[in-house]
């Protein structure tokens, strides 16, 4: 036993022996800069043959300073790194300086190197720099422009954030990697091109870069991510290159890839793109002008489709300049006149109550006139049942008008579900694009609801102004429609739930009664 003990203690202290050399801090030395009269604080490497964590410890330093490429004879290889906020970093102390020249020693830019030296203009990085890193230069706001090394490989996250004053920049096609809000907020930017040779674009890499009008994307990139070009409000296109797969959105509007692009006028979505991430809000949040170009079948029509952004077909991209008519007819409304369901409106529930055997009118309404040999498929549907497809389209100069007669077995609030297919298209040729906004009855503020039955009870003739919603989840309506009886009346349910609750809290006085005394009598 007493050996395994000692053998136990000989490799403890084996092991801590090993570890002293790692957790050691390195000596700090100066020098003494006296041609540009800086103090420089410093380390060795393990090597004993390089300067390391070089920083700048004299605060009145101003002017354009030159980065030592040796110290006594040992090569300057890299800059003190700093923490969140710049803190502790190479030049953190230095905040009055203009200009830096940073020597070929240096093969990366440390994290947050030179963060917040709001007078900083110039900067002078070597060619065999091949890394820029985290928050590098972020909050530089007096650089207008700057020269990437023909080596550089990845530019960090943040690196350029808050560079208002940057006016142009041009990414070397060596870059692979652009790291997450890189040039966020460099409102200065005019356009930017991101060579083939990147594959990756973090997340908000140009948001607020609110001067951009111009953007050219690598065609070798698979995702947009959230927050991308969020509040680019200056730009008004962008084509997205056939390679991306995804466009991502965040929990929230402010994350979206395009959100509050308020100028965004037309975005090209290739065939490729099959994911277009929507969570609280859409991909293109408050992009209130965009058209979205696509293809039919393809994921960048049902996008458009579902959220009610005009479309258009990639052929017409380049179209516009042309003057030719490129837009293509939209659907505007569908409603169902009032006088297709007029006698039928009951005062008391708020809603056309149309009995069995009526012949309802549906009319699809475009935003110009259209023509076509065949009509698209319009779906409906009563309360929660089965979809009903009507094929009976005809149009009529900007509308195409449907027809359906009511069946002792529709039951609830009409809801217009689907319009596709036909051949619609306007006079220029112009294919239509179909949506399904809500079902509407002009004029009137109230729901079509079928009751099943051959008699129109408790209509009365009347009727109110307005426009109406189509019964959706929350609302009254939606939860009138799935108790509806065949009375030809609406059911009170109110009376039902208070009768319920009555029943139930009486059970549980028993119950707590039974109980209660039960415990007494064992005692």
């Amino acid at each position: 036993m007493t050996k395994v003990k000692y053998l136990i203690i000989f490799l403890i202290i084996s092991i801590l022996i090993l570890l002293i050399p790692s957790i050691s801090k390195a000596e700090t030395l100066t020098y003494n800069d006296t041609a540009q009269n800086i103090e420089w604080s410093y380390e060795l490497d393990s090597t004993g043959n390089n300067v390391i964590n070089l920083k700048c410890n004299t605060k009145t330093a101003s002017g354009t300073l030159n980065i030592p490429s040796s110290i006594n004879g040992k090569n300057v290889i890299s800059l003190k790194k700093g923490s969140y906020g710049g803190i502790g970093s190479a030049f953190s102390e230095c905040v009055s300086i203009t200009g830096i020249t940073i020597p070929d020693t240096i093969t990366q830019i440390a994290d947050y190197a030179f963060y917040g030296l709001t007078g900083l203009k110039t900067i002078t990085i070597p060619n065999n720099v091949t890394l820029i890193g985290e928050s590098a230069l972020k909050n530089c706001p007096g650089l207008t422009s700057i020269t990437l090394p023909n080596n550089i490989i990845e530019i960090g996250y943040g690196a350029f954030d808050g560079c208002s004053g940057l006016k142009n920049i041009t990414i070397p096609n060596t870059v692979v990697k652009i790291g997450g809000y890189a040039f966020s907020g460099c409102s200065g930017l005019k356009s930017i091109v991101v060579p083939n040779s990147v594959t990756t674009i973090g997340t908000g890499a140009f948001s607020s870069c609110s001067g951009l009008t111009s953007v050219t994307l690598s065609n070798k990139i698979s995702v947009i991510e959230q927050s991308t070009f969020a509040r680019c409000t200056s730009l008004k296109s962008l084509i997205i290159p056939d390679s991306v797969t995804t466009i991502r959105s965040g929990d929230f509007g402010i994350y979206s890839a395009f959100c509050d692009c308020t100028n965004l006028e037309k975005i090209l979505i290739p065939d490729s793109v099959a994911t277009i991430e929507d969570n609280t809000f859409t991909s293109f949040a408050n992009c209130k002008k965009v058209t979205i170009y696509g293809n039919d079948g393809m994921k960048s029509k049902e996008y458009a489709e579902e959220n009610g952004i005009p479309f258009d077909y990639i052929a017409n991209w380049d179209k516009a300049s042309s003057g030719d008519d490129i837009t293509p007819p939209t659907v505007k409304s569908i409603k169902v006149p009032y006088t297709s369901v007029l006698s039928y409106y009951d005062s008391n529930s708020k809603m056309y109550v149309v009995p069995t055997g009526k012949q309802v009118t549906i009319n699809v309404n475009f935003s110009e006139e259209i023509e076509g040999t065949t009509t698209p498929t319009l779906t409906i549907k009563f309360g929660s049942g089965k979809n009903i497809e009507l094929t009976n389209g005809t149009i009529q100069g900007d509308k195409i008008i449907y027809t359906y007669t009511i069946k002792s077995t529709d039951k609830g609030i009409m809801t217009a579900v689907e319009l596709k297919g036909g051949n619609v298209k306007d006079t220029a040729g112009n294919s239509a694009t179909l949506s399904c906004p809500t079902l509407k009855v002009e004029i009137t503020s109230d729901n079509i609801y079928a009751n099943g039955t051959t008699t129109d009870s408790g209509s009365n003739g009347g009727s109110s102004s307005g426009s109406v919603n189509n019964g959706g989840s929350g609302s009254s309506s939606s939860n009138k429609q799935d108790s509806t009886t065949a009375s030809g009346k609406l059911p009170q349910t109110g009376i039902g739930i208070s009768i319920i609750l009555v029943i139930i809290t009486i059970a549980g006085i028993s119950i707590f009664t039974y109980f209660k005394y039960n415990n007494l009598r064992d005692i």
